[in-house]
């Protein structure tokens, strides 16, 4: 449908308006539209798990913690709403699978949950249902309220049940109009719980470390990371100083991919408030600043094609051989995924090189992953060479200046599809081993 519409408004928008301004329209028309187009983001829970269970305990992020003196996540969120983090999760989940029978029927057979007479839910503590519930579900009346408070745009508003997906009917009864954005809270709702759980700024401070370990510990599963034949260098200084060259490279003979990890979410305002100043304001406060993200990556590939060597602990690199260099920004935010969004920030990236006058031909098109095309990027490198996916990826881009709609992932699974084994993916995984933990924890948990 998306593409439809680009399809019919494309010509007539770009008779009237600059190409610069053709794509920031686009990036105010589609950003908004990620994640409502009614699908289950199964990925999200497994993503959830391995963000908010098993990154926290890597060396990287513990670290983090310590040397700002901050308590753990599970700390912080049982200190703030008086529920461990993982039991909060595991209900949302529960509730997922008692809802995910009626989603697949046909016809669809909407559930109208009573929480008393459930018997998998009635298995968790009475403060955790209580506490799970309040944060993640609303009355009628209050989700009446809030979408009053945008007339104009009520009728396609769904802003307010992407905080609170769960709407109490009834005392003690619940439905839940999107299956989907449940699934997403286990990772937007949780983040922002945890943003209040924390001191002002200091959760965004150590998130961005969790986040650079998830992202590494994804490329281990199927690169090298030390000794011999290394191919990921992580978070390399530039040699003689302490300046940090990349947060990742993967790099290979003839080319290297030049990584930064940006770990911030839009707030609802920047994402949903239709509001154009507002979002692009947003995806440059979050990847295009002055000194962070495009103008990042920009000076630091001229300083390596200027000869300068890279180190990681006491091994030093010399990328100034490679032919060509893959501009990659890693983004936790899904939203930034869409094709429009990339072609904003090419055209920055565009410029820092030129300032720098940096051989074009040295350097690849923009590339923007959000978390979910890493990870598909990751599951395909197991079955594929990563470097030949890039180049084919990137010639895809500058064969196709007007692709506003698609993303990574889709074109990756258009080339490459057949030959990679999406049942493998991390998310995936980790989505089944949850499903079998809650199993033998709750019982065979019914779906009406």
């Amino acid at each position: 449908m998306a593409n439809d519409l680009v399809t019919e408004i494309e010509a007539e928008a770009e008779a009237a308006l600059s190409r610069s301004d053709v794509t920031e329209w686009m990036v105010g028309a589609l950003v908004p539209t990620i994640g409502i187009e009614g699908g289950i983001d199964f990925e999200a829970i497994g993503r959830a798990f391995h963000l908010w269970e098993y990154s926290v305990s890597s060396p990287e992020f513990t670290n983090a913690l310590a040397t700002r003196r901050l308590p753990s996540f599970e700390s912080a969120f049982t200190e703030k709403y008086g529920v461990p983090l993982g039991e909060f999760l595991r209900f949302c989940v529960t509730l997922y699978i008692r809802f995910f029978g009626t989603f697949l029927s046909s016809p669809t057979n909407p559930l109208l949950l009573e929480v008393a007479t459930d018997e998998a839910l009635m298995k968790f503590d009475d403060k955790v249902r209580g506490v799970s519930l309040e944060l993640i579900s609303q009355s009628c009346e209050e989700l009446t309220i809030k979408l009053m408070r945008s007339r104009h745009l009520w009728p396609s508003d769904v802003t307010p049940l992407r905080e609170r997906p769960l709407i109490e009917v009834e005392r003690g009864k619940y439905c839940c109009p999107d299956l989907g954005l449940l699934t997403r809270s286990c990772i937007e709702r949780v983040f922002f719980l945890l943003q209040d759980a924390y001191p002002p700024s200091r959760f965004r401070e150590v998130f961005g470390s969790l986040f650079e370990a998830y992202v590494n510990w994804l490329l281990s599963k199927v690169v090298t990371v030390t000794g011999k034949g290394r191919i990921l260098l992580e978070a390399p200084t530039f040699v003689g100083t302490a300046d940090q060259a990349a947060d990742g490279i993967l790099y290979w003979v003839e080319s290297a991919a030049v990584m930064e990890y940006k770990a911030g979410l839009l707030t609802t305002r920047q994402r949903y408030a239709g509001i154009p100043d507002e979002l692009l304001k947003g995806i440059e406060s979050k990847v295009a600043t002055e000194k962070k993200g495009i103008s990042q990556l920009a000076k630091n590939i001229a300083r390596m094609i200027s000869g300068e060597n890279v180190q990681v602990e006491s091994e030093t690199f010399d990328l100034s051989s490679c032919r060509v260099f893959y501009p990659i920004l890693v983004c936790f935010d899904e939203s930034l995924g869409i094709h429009a969004v990339t072609k904003l920030l090419q055209r920055r990236l565009d410029a820092e090189l030129e300032k720098r006058q940096v051989p074009s031909d040295r350097v690849g098109p923009l590339m923007l992953l959000s978390i979910h095309d890493f990870e598909n990027f990751v599951t395909a490198g197991a079955s594929l060479s990563m470097e030949h996916i890039l180049r084919e990826y990137g010639a895809h881009l500058r064969s196709q200046p007007r692709d506003y709609t698609a993303t990574f992932s889709g074109v990756l699974s258009h080339k490459f599809g057949s030959q990679i084994d999406w049942e493998k993916s991390v998310p995936h995984l980790a989505h089944q081993e949850l499903i079998k933990e809650l199993t033998i924890r709750l019982g065979d948990v019914p779906k009406e």
